[in-house]
């Protein structure tokens, strides 16, 4: 009331929205909020004005702050650029700091809020979203996770896939192989079937230094996936 509501009403093209770090605590309902603050701020400027944001920063702890919390805010923010209409997201899992809760990093950010902007609100034809998950196939010892907005096709800064994690009836195993393709990533393992449950985890972890990429150099949002035998 003291602050954005004296604005509300003067033209905006959209909004961009960093934020989400003091809302640890309420993790498990930031979906609900954020719905709710976009739906406020669209009421007031009476405009279903496109809201830009970005998804939560990798971060670990500094002092009394922990990024425990952060994987779940970050599904709560993937939930709503999926629900709320008009609302897209950013993936910054690449520029985070473990030990400062406000990286400084900032160039990668406004770049990526950029070609957010040409593509979702002044409508050019460009790749401007993060890769995602969107279809898994399992083989015999093979794994293969195929991405949305790939672009061009998929690549890793280094030789390894930082911050994947693989588990096997609930065990962690680092005896897998990945390597990327086109615009799938596969895992390879011996022994792997579909008779045992698997779960494939992607930078789901309060700090990681995310290295896959799409063409236009947007690294890949964070998921889980579980494989749970009949």
């Amino acid at each position: 009331h003291s602050m954005v509501k004296q604005i509300a009403g003067f033209t905006s093209r959209g909004v961009i929205w960093y934020q989400g770090e003091s809302d640890s605590q309420k993790a498990d309902i930031y979906h609900i909020l954020f719905s709710s603050v976009i739906a406020c701020w669209r009421e007031e400027w009476k405009d279903a004005m496109p809201f830009l944001f970005v998804q939560l920063a990798p971060f670990e702890r500094w002092r009394e702050l922990t990024g425990e919390n952060f994987p779940v805010i970050r599904q709560s923010q993937e939930w709503v650029s999926k629900h709320v209409p008009d609302a897209h997201m950013i993936s910054i899992m690449d520029a985070g700091m473990k030990n400062d809760i406000h990286p400084k990093n900032k160039r990668p950010v406004g770049e990526r809020l950029a070609l957010l902007a040409r593509g979702k609100v002044y409508g050019e034809d460009i790749l401007c979203e993060a890769p995602e998950l969107s279809e898994i196939s399992l083989a015999e010892g093979d794994i293969a996770l195929r991405f949305a907005h790939a672009g061009e096709g998929l690549h890793l800064v280094g030789d390894t896939v930082n911050a994947l994690h693989l588990y096997i009836d609930r065990k962690e195993t680092t005896e897998f192989a990945a390597s990327v393709s086109s615009d799938l990533l596969h895992i390879q393992m011996h022994e792997l079937n579909d008779r045992s449950r698997i779960d494939v985890c992607f930078a789901w972890e309060p700090y990681c230094e995310v290295n896959l990429y799409n063409s236009a150099g947007i690294p890949a949002k964070p998921f889980r996936w579980t494989n749970r035998p009949a």
